[in-house]
């Protein structure tokens, strides 16, 4: 005999029970090729070595190593004003959201309802016609208590729950998750965009504007050279061809004057818009910058577990956790879905006797579905889903090959960089004790004013070249941090 209270409480006891098909999901070890293929552990300064210590993801502080604070100040501004990073967060948020929605699913469903109904039924109607009919002697044959016109006031609730006996809807959550995730890695890779392109214009700015005013002193001494040469000529003291000697050089000198004012004004218009302004900053202005250097200099030789910092391979592995989640799903799908509904309340035909004895009323029911015949589509999915699964696992490898190959690469350059900013120091070192000893020449006439200047441009050129190395050696240190995915220190000394 079919016992209600039996079914239902066998039913709650299967579904409490309920368990997730989907394969069990680890984070990959990371590759052994990561640490024999790495570069040398030890930087040329011999400083630092792959034991190097890290700050967590929520100290981003690599940019205060330049020492600026103007840059500091731009730095947290941008954080706070980017209109891309504000959108990044907003999406964080709607992630989120839906995350809870999902979650959501997996708990029953209660709904309240309170109102009134009436109507009228047709007199012929199939329920209207007994009500009316007459016997032989002219008797109604109606039914006792049933009347056409139907006037009731109810209150009561509608419950409804599909357990989650094989995890489709566990596995829906962890898939969810999943996504909120790698949104908020996509929140993070957008403000390590962000930062790094603020201070790489930033250094880029800077940079140049010491080179325009380097520039604008060689081109006067030029100017100078050229009106003392031009005497000298008129005199018979020099020859034409050194007058076309200076005015050469003094004409490159006038083409590359603009083409750095140009950039100047780009960096600084694109300083505005990663502040989220559309006018230029006035903070920036066209006095000459101190040379910015980093405090400490960064390791050729890092932990290759850094490279998990990364946004990208973060996002990579996150969607192997998705695909995962998603083949639970699919597995899930293949097997029948169980519900368990119910409706207790009260109803009345006036609304004084609703909650009089007697009133109450309540319907359960409790099912199962599943889909006899489907043409292959369950199967289908299925296999698309473990097809999925490995994508992800190749695609995380090829971006965890693409990354340590960006880094190995910016490592090899950074070190490179850094002899050749060496090498020019050394040079305009050099050139500026020529200098020095032309000048004490000069003062004590044993050269010419002109000869001095010669030198003077010799000194101007070797500046020159030293803040050019130097800003192409910082633009490459963004990069390299971007790399790493930003967010470290070095460690603090022993």
């Amino acid at each position: 005999m079919f016992n209600s209270k039996t079914t239902i409480a066998t039913f709650l006891t299967l579904a409490l029970s309920g368990c997730s098909l989907a394969p069990d999901y680890q984070q990959p070890d990371k590759p052994q090729w990561l640490d024999s293929n790495w570069q040398s552990e030890q930087h040329p300064n011999g400083q630092w070595h792959k034991k190097a210590l890290f700050t967590d993801q929520s100290e981003p502080l690599w940019w205060q190593q330049f020492n600026d604070p103007i840059l500091n100040q731009l730095v947290d501004e941008a954080i706070a004003q980017n209109l891309l990073l504000r959108s990044a967060q907003q999406r964080v948020k709607l992630a989120r959201s839906y995350q809870q929605a999902v979650s959501a699913t997996s708990l029953p469903q209660i709904q309240l309802g309170v109102g009134y109904t009436a109507g009228m039924l047709s007199k012929t109607g199939p329920l209207g016609e007994p009500v009316h009919a007459l016997n032989g002697l002219g008797q109604s044959l109606g039914m006792p208590g049933v009347s056409r016109h139907l006037d009731a006031a109810y209150t009561g609730l509608a419950i409804g729950w599909e357990p989650d006996i094989f995890g489709r809807t566990e596995n829906l959550i962890e898939a969810s998750k999943a996504r909120a995730e790698q949104v908020e890695i996509l929140r993070d890779a957008t403000q390590l965009m962000v930062i790094s392109a603020l201070v790489e214009n930033y250094l880029q700015h800077q940079g140049l504007i010491n080179q325009q005013h380097v520039i604008i002193a060689q081109q006067e001494d030029l100017q100078a050279m050229q009106n003392m040469v031009a005497s000298l000529h008129k005199s018979g003291l020099a020859t034409g061809i050194n007058l076309n000697e200076i005015n050469s050089k003094l004409a490159e000198i006038d083409s590359i004057l603009p083409q750095v004012n140009t950039a100047i004004t780009a960096h600084h218009r694109r300083l505005s818009i990663l502040l989220g302004k559309p006018d230029l900053d006035t903070r920036l202005s066209d006095k000459s910058p101190k040379l910015l250097n980093l405090e400490h200099a960064i390791p050729v030789g890092l932990a290759a577990d850094l490279l998990t910092r990364r946004p990208d391979i973060r996002l990579a592995e996150r969607e192997m956790k998705v695909a995962n989640a998603e083949l639970g799903v699919a597995i899930a799908n293949q097997y029948p879905s169980f519900y368990l509904t119910g409706s207790p309340g009260v109803i009345a035909s006036d609304f004084s006797d609703l909650f009089h004895h007697g009133s109450g009323a309540w319907q359960a029911g409790v099912g199962v579905n599943y889909a006899l015949f489907d043409g292959g589509l369950r199967d289908a999915l299925e296999q698309v889903a473990n097809a999925q699964v490995e994508i992800a696992a190749n695609n995380y490898q090829q971006t965890l090959i693409s990354a340590f190959g960006e880094v190995d690469t910016l490592l090899i350059a950074y070190a490179n960089s850094q002899q050749h900013l060496d090498a020019q120091h050394k040079s305009q070192q050099e050139v500026a004790k020529a200098n020095s000893k032309s000048q004490s020449l000069q003062h004590a006439g044993l050269i010419s004013q002109l000869q001095y200047l010669q030198a003077k441009s010799a000194l101007h050129q070797s500046d020159l070249a030293v803040l050019q190395a130097q800003n192409q050696h910082n633009v490459l240190v963004v990069a390299l941090y971007k790399a790493l995915g930003g967010n470290w220190q070095p460690p603090a000394p022993m």
